[in-house]
C-alpha cells in the first residue's frame, strides 16, 4: 500500500513537470525542479513549479491545476500555498 501511495506521487509529479515543460516553463526550471525529485524532494519541486508558473504569469488549463491540487493536497499544502494559479487558468 505504501509502495503504491509512493509510485502514485511519483507518477503525478512527472506528469505536473512534463506538463509544466509543455505549457512553457523554461528548460532550467525543468532541470531544477528533476533535481529535486531525484533528491526525493517532490515537495520543493512542486513549490519551484508553482512560484516559476506564476512568477511568469504562464497560462495553465485546468487539468494541470487539478493535478497540482491533488498532488499538493497529498504533501498537505495550504490552498494558498497554490490557488492563485486559477486566475492563469484559460480553458
Amino acid at each position: 500500500m505504501i509502495f503504491s501511495r509512493k509510485n502514485e506521487t511519483k507518477n503525478l509529479i512527472n506528469s505536473i513537470i512534463n506538463q509544466a515543460a509543455n505549457l512553457g516553463l523554461s528548460n532550467q526550471n525543468i532541470i531544477e525542479v528533476k533535481e529535486f525529485v531525484e533528491y526525493n524532494e517532490s515537495g520543493i519541486a512542486l513549490e519551484l513549479i508553482i512560484t516559476q508558473i506564476y512568477e511568469y504569469e504562464i497560462k495553465i488549463n485546468k487539468s494541470f491545476y487539478e493535478d497540482v491540487e491533488r498532488l499538493a493536497k497529498k504533501f498537505k499544502m495550504e490552498e494558498d500555498n497554490y490557488s492563485f494559479l486559477i486566475e492563469l487558468i484559460t480553458d
